[in-house]
């Protein structure tokens, strides 16, 4: 919803006149922040299941913010590149250490997007199938590690 038109109500009144068109008992939503605003619930919907975040994830998170990163800008893609240049090459380490040993398929499907099936062996060696002494930056994360 364009922010012009939030607050009025218009996105909860979409939902609720347009569920019945739907032609199913079920309709399945994605909503990120529904612990602070319960939009769909607003709108008319019954909550049936919330998940938590992967035990992994939680992990790589609590390790990230003892290295002072701002877990709730994780997601973008400006903040969390400029802040992995901030870190020390110990500081790195600790990171590259932290996702291989919290290593979960989803983490492997963002990093290696350019191999039709992640390996779990690629997170173990850094993404390296050839995993030697030599130093890689990589790509999709930024941060240059030593192999």
């Amino acid at each position: 919803m364009h922010p012009k038109y939030r607050t009025i109500g218009l996105g909860q009144r979409l939902v609720r006149e347009t569920l019945p068109l739907a032609g199913t008992p079920c309709v399945e939503t994605i909503a990120v922040m529904t612990k602070y605003n319960p939009f769909f619930e607003k709108a008319g919907m019954k909550r049936v299941q919330e998940t938590q975040p992967a035990l992994e994830a939680i992990a790589i998170r609590d390790i990230l913010a003892g290295l002072g990163f701002n877990t709730t800008l994780l997601g973008s893609e400006k903040y969390t590149p400029s802040k992995l240049t901030t870190l020390t090459h110990s500081e790195s380490l600790t990171v590259k250490q932290a996702f291989k040993q919290h290593a979960h398929l989803r983490f492997m499907k963002e990093f290696f997007y350019h191999q039709p099936y992640g390996k779990r062996e690629l997170i173990s060696n850094g993404g390296d199938s050839n995993a030697g002494e030599t130093c890689k930056t990589y790509p999709c994360h930024g941060i240059a590690t030593t192999g």
